[in-house]
């Protein structure tokens, strides 16, 4: 479609100064993509140093208790992330460099078309001055001009484009990959049941299967009557409990009292 061609008409050959000037802001755009990108990987960096922070944090955890365990699982998903948001990091720095070497190209492309524009420019001032009789040539020399300018702008746009699908694909796999990371977390935490923690609590941290009396050496009973003795109340005050004893440890189990010998008996 012949849109510059038909629309960049106009006194004092207005319409070429106005293709000219779009032309150069292309340079403009590129310059500008390239720092967008650039500011995105800043923050990417940011957020996957961010992440390994949390992931150190985790390791870090306390390793005491029943929820243990989980600190491993935030660990991993912290590390996981913290590698997504630094490769789409690596990949936005090697889309930079694909857009200034295209800045590169842009300018000494643009240059060429200047060297045409003055060549051309100078052409439409003898035009004008001719423009009575050779009104058609200074025409035709518009519309080369015009339709140049519009090839330039086509190939900038689609370069443009290009380089941006790349940016949005780097996203793209990123996020998918980030929530891959987030559905295995949520899947662990899933699969690691409450039953699971407390026995890995009970085999970590246990302090033995024998019970008390199914040994060899039996220690001595505690009596009944002697354990509630040793909970109730000191001199009927009801605000003061007696400490519980074991026998043999005390003083006054030197000397057994009388309880002692009914429990004695009883046994």
């Amino acid at each position: 479609m012949a849109f510059f061609q038909n629309n960049f008409w106009g006194e004092k050959n207005a319409g070429f100064d106005v293709l000219y000037h779009n032309m150069k802001h292309g340079q403009l755009a590129t310059k500008e993509l390239a720092e967008f990108v650039r500011e995105s990987a800043a923050i990417e960096e940011t957020y996957s140093k961010s992440m390994s922070k949390l992931a150190k944090m985790a390791s870090n955890g306390s390793p005491l208790g029943t929820f243990a365990p989980m600190w491993d699982v935030f660990r991993v998903s912290s590390d996981k992330l913290a590698l997504c948001h630094l490769e789409l990091m690596r990949k936005m720095n090697d889309l930079i460099r694909d857009i200034n070497k295209y800045g590169d190209e842009q300018v000494k492309i643009h240059r060429k078309a200047e060297l045409k524009s003055k060549k051309a420019a100078e052409s439409f001032a003898l035009c004008i001055e001719k423009y009575n009789r050779v009104g058609g040539e200074f025409e035709q020399k518009m519309s080369e001009s015009a339709q140049k300018f519009q090839e330039i702008e086509e190939a900038h746009l689609r370069q443009m484009k290009q380089l941006i699908k790349g940016y949005s694909h780097s996203i793209e796999d990123t996020h998918v990959q980030v929530g891959q990371v987030h559905e295995e977390f949520k899947q662990n935490v899933e699969n690691i049941g409450i039953d699971n923690l407390i026995q890995k609590f009970a085999e970590q941290k246990g302090t033995g299967r024998e019970r008390p009396g199914t040994g060899k050496e039996r220690p001595a009973l505690v009596g009944f009557e002697e354990y509630m003795t040793a909970l109730a109340p000191e001199g009927g005050k009801k605000s003061r409990a007696k400490a519980f004893r074991i026998p043999g440890l005390g003083k006054r189990d030197k000397e057994p009292d009388s309880t002692d010998s009914v429990v004695t008996e009883a046994l």
